[in-house]
């Protein structure tokens, strides 16, 4: 007779076919058999391991050792003793999570997602969203984990470059006319971040203590502790070098490619591995050379004035908070003080009282702010010095009173603007359209409305126009093209004859 050894016979399945062996139950149950028999050998070995190491009495292990049976055995005994059997009983009423957790203590589990998954079957670890809900769901989290760990790791580098000096290390700046990546005058380890942190502070300040302490600010590297104010102007020389030089080189390149008709881009310098534009820095400093030769000689710099062909033409903005030259002195005085950019400080200085002027410039309701306004004034009045400093602004004011000398010549200075730029302020626009609203004849205006808001607007216009002319200086011609478009833009028929109803009005 053959021996079962296929467990069939003892999980009695006498039901099942050849080709069934074992069932979902069937194997559940071995499992739960074979892992009870596991934990209660390791709690019999360690409960043999505790009675081992209490057992220090030598006489009492020699004693327990002569204790020996002898017992007589056959071949047929011995041959069955090789055989473990066991009945294995399932009980129906426990299920699987109350029979695991009765038979796995709780310090043994694994408590962390990470750890479950490693002892989660492979198709259980392998397996993937079961549908499209939970893709995009389980994408998402990716995502924003990832988002995450990446401003982490970005803060954590930044920090680190802004704790520690860059020790020289720079990259190539691609599309670069010209390049500077060589200083001798100073300490060694003046890098890419030292040089970002010097191009930054040399575009607020000009004097070269301010840019000495902005840059030691805002790099937060113990390098520029190392340097002094004659480091910092051996520094602005070398870049206002670097500058002509690379403007020459792109000169050059576009003098051997030829007229190409399109327009003229900025090109690109490399200041130890950092990306300028050559044209804008260069004007950048000249107005900032500007404004620290008018006021930083001042003692009391709240007594700078500015005026005449110095100043641009008045913010649209002006009238409402009654903008003067003063305040565009102040605006000068807040940019030497607190640098190009920090439009807050400027704001914040009581001193300059040009806060609450501004404050009242920005109509409601609107994206304007003060800051916008203030920087917007600045940018004009920095471009107006610079074009004076340069030679193409210089006979502005002496130009409006050459006719008058006995030498008979006269220098006629045209307006950076067009007729459509200056009359596009949002205030003078909406008049305008409301000029051509009243002309509407499918509207139902009564005629005494209609001179009414006709007086009015046309002297609104006609003044600003004239405030323009005196400004900017300009001519008849000039003047008439201002009116002209003005005309245009308001649907009247000629804008000579809408100068002659504004000239009547005003008398």
């Amino acid at each position: 007779q053959q021996m079962d050894t296929s467990g069939r016979t003892i999980l009695n399945s006498s039901n099942k076919t050849a080709k069934q062996l074992f069932n979902k139950e069937d194997l559940a149950a071995i499992l739960k058999f074979g892992a009870e028999d596991l934990f209660k050998e390791d709690k019999e070995e360690d409960s043999a391991a505790a009675e081992t190491e209490n057992m220090t009495d030598l006489d009492a292990i020699l004693a327990r050792a002569e204790h020996v049976q002898d017992k007589k055995s056959t071949g047929a005994s011995d041959f069955l003793s090789s055989f473990k059997v066991a009945d294995i009983k399932t009980s129906t009423s426990e299920d699987d999570k109350t029979f695991w957790e009765r038979l796995i203590p709780e310090q043994e589990r694994p408590q962390k997602k990470e750890e479950v998954d490693v002892y989660m079957p492979r198709a259980a670890r392998m397996r993937g969203p079961s549908s499209y809900a939970e893709e995009q769901i389980a994408k998402a989290a990716a995502a924003v984990e990832d988002e995450g760990s990446n401003k982490a790791r970005k803060s954590r580098a930044t920090s680190r470059r802004n704790r520690q000096p860059s020790n020289g290390k720079m990259k190539v700046v691609k599309n670069a006319v010209y390049s500077v990546a060589e200083w001798d005058g100073g300490p060694t380890g003046f890098g890419q971040s030292e040089a970002k942190a010097f191009l930054n502070s040399i575009r607020r300040f000009h004097d070269s203590s301010k840019v000495l302490e902005d840059a030691s600010h805002e790099s937060g590297s113990s390098y520029f502790s190392n340097l002094n104010e004659e480091h910092i102007r051996q520094l602005s020389d070398l870049l206002t070098e670097g500058l002509g030089k690379a403007e020459e080189e792109y000169l050059s390149i576009k003098a051997e490619e030829g007229a190409s008709g399109k327009r003229e881009k900025d090109p690109t310098m490399g200041f130890f591995g950092n990306a300028i534009k050559v044209h804008d820095t260069k004007n950048r400093l000249i107005e900032l050379q500007a404004v620290d030769e008018m006021v930083g000689k001042l003692e009391d710099k709240e007594k700078f004035r500015i005026g005449g062909g110095m100043l641009p033409r008045a913010p649209v903005w002006s009238r409402k908070c009654r903008w003067s030259p003063k305040d565009d002195a102040m605006v000068l005085v807040g940019i030497h003080r607190h640098g190009f950019g920090s439009w807050d400080k400027v704001l914040g200085d009581e001193g300059l009282n040009i806060s609450e002027k501004l404050e009242q410039s920005v109509e409601p309701n609107t994206k304007n702010t003060p800051e916008g306004h203030l920087q917007h004034r600045a940018n004009a009045l920095l471009r107006r010095l610079r074009e004076v400093k340069l030679g193409k602004r210089a006979g502005a004011q002496e130009a409006r009173r050459q006719p008058k000398k006995k030498t008979g010549v006269s220098i006629k200075i045209k307006s950076l603007l067009t007729p459509k730029e200056i009359l596009g302020a949002d205030d003078i626009k909406s008049t305008l359209k409301k000029i051509k609203n009243l002309q509407d004849h499918t509207k139902s205006f009564s005629k005494e409305f209609k001179m009414k808001k006709m007086k009015l607007y046309l002297s609104r216009v006609g003044s600003y126009i004239q405030g323009v002319v005196k400004d900017e200086g300009f001519g008849s011609e000039e003047e008439e093209k201002l009116w002209q478009h003005a005309a245009k833009k308001s649907k009247l028929t000629d804008g000579t004859k809408m100068k002659a109803i504004f000239k009547r009005l005003a008398q």
